[in-house]
Formats: structure tokens, C-alpha cells, sequence
């Protein structure tokens, strides 16, 4: 797995890397209750954006944003075939939300590729999991050696060892197996988990499924991180405080239909992909790849008192 990998990265003009993340902006409500109650967080409906840029090597890239993942996809498949990108090798880095991966073998099953999952995401959902799993209860830290008083009255005594959560202790573990790419060895440490540590099998059987499910589209994080080679699709998240949060997010009072939020995230989608002169001007759009400038700046911010507020991008 490796080498074929590190074989294909060696010719990076030939490579387009493609991140793609979701996020979620607060609904508006259909109507509104003069004097009513808040609709509780978890009863809210959200409304959600598939956020997608694609990166070249030399520097050049594109924006896409879309409430609708078909269309994100689409757009993303128009913006290669417009760049006349269909012989290159495609790498997509994505956080493991199983939809995304859906429609990344529907629309390019046929085409040379690969899928890499975002090792912060990967540790995340490793901690999440052993959280639910194993049973409460802190232990010595392993990662810590015993230490000694060198003065006082405790001279040569071992000072007390920081406790830590035993569930973390293991996901330590794992998640180290996975960022030096033993993924076979990760799960054989999962399977071997002292059976009395364990208190809900479904979620430690979720792990299992997890890695069995998920751990084709890992690779040695250590070995990429060590060459300089991308591997994490935050970059994807960028691009989505770019054209939504930024936006749509400058207070948890802020709410929104869904054809309002789409209409604003493709307004800041335009400014980043310098397009607006070519559709503002000409009434024409275009899938033409941008050289990044150094700093892109889109600030909604509350304005301070008796300051101007500019808008950038």
C-alpha cells in the first residue's frame, strides 16, 4: 500500500488532490411564534453544505459549494473535464462521513484514484468510540516516567503519577498504530482489549467495524507527514469558513432558509475563485482553475464601534 503510494507521489504534476468537508448552518423556521419557546438544538433542522476545493500542484485550485451533494459532485467532475484533467490521478482527503465516500465511488469509480481519511478524524472517532466501550476508571499514566523528589522532606521518594482515563490510554495506543500505517496491528490490539475493561460491546464492535470498514483509506500518516505530503482534507475546511461560516456563522442566533444560505455561500464562492468580474460583467461562468493569493480575507465580523467594517475577498 505503501509503495504504490509513495510510487504515484513522485510524479505530483500528474496529481489533483481534491478536499472535500460538510458543515451545517441552523435552519430558519417555516414560521415564527411571537412569544413562543425556543425549538430546543437537538430538534433543530439544519441546513448543510458540501464544501469542495481542488488543488493542483503548481499552486492552482477551485472552489465548489453546494447544499445539494449531487450537485457539489457534478461541479466538481464539470471542473475537471473544463481543465482537461481526466488522465490525472485523483486523491481525495475526506473526514470518513460515509456519504462522501458514497459519491466519490459513484461519480469516479472508473477513474484513477484514491481516498485518504483525515488522520485527526480518524483519531477523533477512535477516542469517541473507546469512550462509549470501555469502562470508567483512571490508571497511572504510561506515558510517564516515575520521577523522584530531589529536595524536601520527601527527597528520594517517587512523586505521585498523573492519572489518566483508561479509554484514552488504549485509543493512545491505536491511534499511534495508525499514524505509522499498522493498521493490521491497530486492529489486532483492539481484538485483544482485556475483555474486563470492556462494558458496551456494541460500541467496541462498532471500532472493529470501524477499521474494517474505514482502514483501506488509511495510510502511514508518519511516513506522508515526514515527506511533506498532504494529509488532512483541512483544507476543505478552509474553503467552507471562506464561503459559509464566515458568513452564516458569526453568532449561534444566526438562522437561515436554504436558498438564502446557497445564494451567500456562491456569492463568496465567486469573489474566491475570481469569477465575479466574469459573471457580474458578462453574465458568464466558467470552471477555470485560480492561483491562490497569498492572503484571501472575508470578514462579516461585528463591526467595533465607530469602525467601518471592510469586506475583502
Amino acid at each position: 500500500m505503501i509503495r504504490s503510494t509513495w510510487k504515484i507521489e513522485k510524479y505530483a504534476g500528474q496529481i489533483v488532490n481534491v478536499f472535500i468537508d460538510g458543515d451545517v448552518v441552523p435552519e430558519q423556521a417555516e414560521k415564527r411564534i411571537p412569544g413562543g419557546k425556543p425549538v430546543p438544538r437537538t430538534e433543530r433542522t439544519n441546513v448543510k453544505h458540501i464544501d469542495i476545493r481542488l488543488e493542483m500542484e503548481d499552486g492552482s485550485q477551485f472552489n465548489i459549494t453546494s447544499t445539494d451533494i449531487d450537485d457539489a459532485y457534478q461541479q466538481l467532475l464539470a471542473c475537471l473535464l473544463a481543465n482537461h484533467l481526466t488522465t490525472k490521478y485523483l486523491q481525495f482527503f475526506i473526514d470518513g462521513e460515509t456519504i462522501l465516500f458514497e459519491y466519490i465511488e459513484k461519480y469516479f469509480k472508473h477513474w484513477y484514484h484514491r481516498i485518504f481519511l483525515d488522520f485527526y478524524h480518524v483519531e477523533e472517532k477512535i477516542k469517541t468510540l473507546l469512550s462509549s466501550a470501555i469502562i470508567s476508571k483512571r490508571v497511572n499514566s504510561p506515558w510517564e516516567a516515575p520521577t523522584l523528589y530531589v529536595n524536601g522532606s520527601k527527597k528520594g521518594e517517587i512523586k505521585k503519577q498523573p492519572k489518566t482515563s483508561l479509554s484514552m490510554t488504549y485509543a493512545s495506543v491505536i491511534a499511534g498504530l495508525v499514524w505509522y500505517g499498522n493498521i493490521e496491528g491497530a486492529v489486532e490490539y483492539v481484538k485483544h482489549i482485556n475483555p474486563e475493561d470492556i462494558h458496551n460491546m456494541e460500541k467496541y464492535n462498532e471500532l472493529l467495524t470501524y477499521f474494517k470498514n474505514k482502514g483501506k483509506m488509511m495510510t502511514c500518516y508518519a511516513l506522508r507527514a515526514r515527506a511533506g505530503l498532504k494529509n488532512s482534507s483541512n483544507a476543505s475546511e478552509l474553503s467552507n469558513e471562506l464561503m459559509v461560516s464566515s458568513r452564516q456563522k458569526v453568532d449561534n442566533r444566526m438562522h437561515w432558509r436554504e436558498d438564502g444560505s446557497t445564494c451567500l455561500a456562491n456569492l463568496s464562492a465567486l469573489y474566491i475563485n475570481h469569477s465575479e468580474n466574469e459573471w457580474f460583467g458578462k453574465r458568464t461562468f466558467s470552471f477555470t482553475l485560480y492561483k491562490a493569493s497569498p492572503t484571501i480575507v472575508v470578514d462579516y465580523g461585528k463591526p467595533k464601534k465607530g469602525e467601518n467594517k471592510q469586506h475583502a475577498a
